[in-house]
């Protein structure tokens, strides 16, 4: 095989082993950030899941303040 071949295959290789180290590098990021944006999905259905539930709790509070009062206004 020729020098110049083998220098050439050399370089190749190195930058073979660069392309895959920065890929790998890449990818760990890509999760990292995947892993980020679920998170905050999440947290943003759990905001929303808390807000839906308050809204029930204070609904469901105020039906029973009225109820309560018609119960007292009646018993008088």
């Amino acid at each position: 095989m020729p020098s110049s071949m083998k220098k050439r295959a050399a370089e190749l290789e190195r930058r073979v082993s660069e392309r895959a180290e920065f890929v790998k590098k890449l990818l760990k990021e890509y999760r990292e950030t995947a892993r980020a944006s679920s998170a905050q999905a999440r947290l943003k259905k759990k905001r929303l899941d808390v807000e839906r539930a308050t809204a029930e709790y204070m609904k469901l509070q105020k039906e029973l303040d009225l109820l309560r009062s018609e119960l007292g206004a009646t018993g008088k």
